[in-house]
């Protein structure tokens, strides 16, 4: 593994003025953490950290500072994380990993696919499902890239983990072993989404529920039809009892005229 030197100075100032001041001379405010000294603010040259890191390994280049200050001078560590400018994409901020080179990290390593599938003759499409992979060794034995054959894999045939052959001194960090790699399918398996048994449950479930709902609201229509006739029926034979007094005034005819 090599290493790339980078530039860095304390900073004593903080805050946005200081920052603002220190963005107007080119360098862009940055911390470094990890280890036992705490965080420390540093500032770099961002055209500097561009050029630390145009190696093959690009952001798991290991990188040695170089400062005047002592206690920080060929430490070394790890771009961990990084701000760009909305506007125009330029680097406004850095975080650094610190390192102890003796002990193992977990890096993600990008992979390399090799060789043209079996399954290519057969109108396949190679698939990626994971394009890069976390993987634990010491800094000195982090792979650039991970390759991976695919050569003999044929139609509709996957790729796991465990059937990938990792450089020497390092391990998978991931716990199952049979994670799928790659695969090869046809074109119209990539682009449709294949509807699993719960997700056909679910649909018709819905149309069970949508049914349901057209039967209860007509069961309420006739509940309020057959309330409505018996209502007509009580007012109709309200309107019988009510004719029935009319026909016993008669006698109040006959009581006026005894009182004469």
């Amino acid at each position: 593994m090599t290493y790339s030197d980078l530039n860095a100075v304390k900073r004593t100032s903080y805050g946005k003025g200081p920052s603002r001041r220190l963005k107007e001379t080119g360098m862009i405010p940055s911390v470094i953490y990890g280890g036992t000294d705490g965080t420390v603010a540093v500032s770099v040259n961002p055209l500097d950290l561009k050029h630390a890191l145009s190696t093959v390994a690009k952001k798991n280049t290991l990188l040695k500072i170089k400062s005047e200050s002592t206690d920080i001078n060929n430490w070394v560590v790890l771009l961990a994380d990084y701000q760009k400018d909305p506007v125009d994409g330029h680097l406004i901020h850095a975080d650094f990993k610190r390192i102890d080179t003796t002990k193992e990290i977990h890096v993600h390593v990008p992979l390399t696919f090799i060789g043209k599938p079996k399954g290519a003759a057969d109108g396949g499409i190679l698939n990626p499902i994971c394009h890069t992979l976390e993987v634990a060794c010491i800094p000195d034995h982090i792979p650039p890239t991970i390759e991976v054959d695919v050569t003999e894999l044929g139609l509709n045939q996957i790729l796991r983990l465990n059937e990938i052959k990792l450089p020497t001194g390092v391990r998978s960090a991931i716990k199952d072993l049979t994670t799928v790699i790659v695969s090869v399918s046809t074109p119209r398996e990539i682009q449709e989404t294949v509807a699993t048994p719960e997700a056909a449950l679910a649909t018709a479930e819905g149309a069970e529920q949508g049914a349901a709902a057209p039967a209860a609201g007509a069961g309420k229509d006739a509940q309020g039809a057959k309330d409505a006739k018996t209502g007509g029926k009580d007012a109709k034979t309200g309107s019988k009892d009510a004719k029935a007094p009319a026909k016993d005034a008669k006698p109040a005819k006959d009581a006026g005229k005894a009182k004469k």
